[in-house]
């Protein structure tokens, strides 16, 4: 299935300061809330989860590193979680050893965009199905890590994967492995908060 590509997302820097986690993005429909532990509510694949692994955005060392387990093969984490037609998937999240991180929004349909961790914009970005990507915001954030939030609407939308997928490159270019970037690596980048609200 192809997608739509959507570009002219970009970044947004927070006029009243760096964000340090402390603003309220609505109810969290996310096992573990906010937490990416325990760390049986984000299963791997291709990757692993390092807990407290960099200085989080209020200064709490509770940032998880992101680490691909050396196999050639996507390299994600995932969760699953009934959604409403309206919702938004955001976090925190830095660059460690790799530079680009994916996102991606799944069931019947796909969102999916790519970050570069080094600039804070928006590579590339793309739907496929029903889904409509209303936007894509970057935003910047204390101690390096900068705030992804997508935002989204499906008409068809349930019970949906939420994944972060690390990349070796900036847009959704072959070869891939369910949609997400298929290379060997060992490295890491590092994520925080993770959020997924209804609108």
């Amino acid at each position: 299935m192809g997608f739509d590509l959507i570009p002219g997302f970009g970044a947004f820097t927070t006029a009243g300061g760096l964000l340090t986690g402390s603003e309220s993005d609505g109810t969290q429909l996310l096992a573990g809330g906010a937490d990416f532990l325990p760390s049986g509510n984000w299963p791997g694949d291709g990757a692993a989860m390092a807990p407290n692994d960099a200085s989080a955005p209020n200064g709490a060392t509770d940032a998880i590193g992101l680490v691909g387990d050396g196999g050639n093969n996507r390299h994600i984490l995932y969760q699953r979680v009934n959604v409403n037609t309206a919702f938004t998937f955001s976090v925190y999240a830095k660059e460690g050893t790799i530079r680009y991180l994916q996102m991606v929004a799944s069931d019947t349909a796909t969102a999916f965009c790519y970050v570069d961790l080094q600039t804070g914009t928006v590579t590339d970005s793309g739907v496929s199905g029903s889904v409509t990507l209303v936007s894509v915001d970057v935003e910047a954030a204390a101690n390096g890590f900068y705030k992804i939030s997508m935002n989204m609407t499906d008409s068809s939308a349930s019970n949906t994967y939420f994944q972060f997928c690390l990349s070796d490159r900036s847009t959704n270019a072959a070869p891939l492995v369910f949609g997400s970037p298929q290379f060997i690596t060992t490295n890491r980048l590092y994520l925080w908060r993770p959020k997924v609200t209804s609108n």
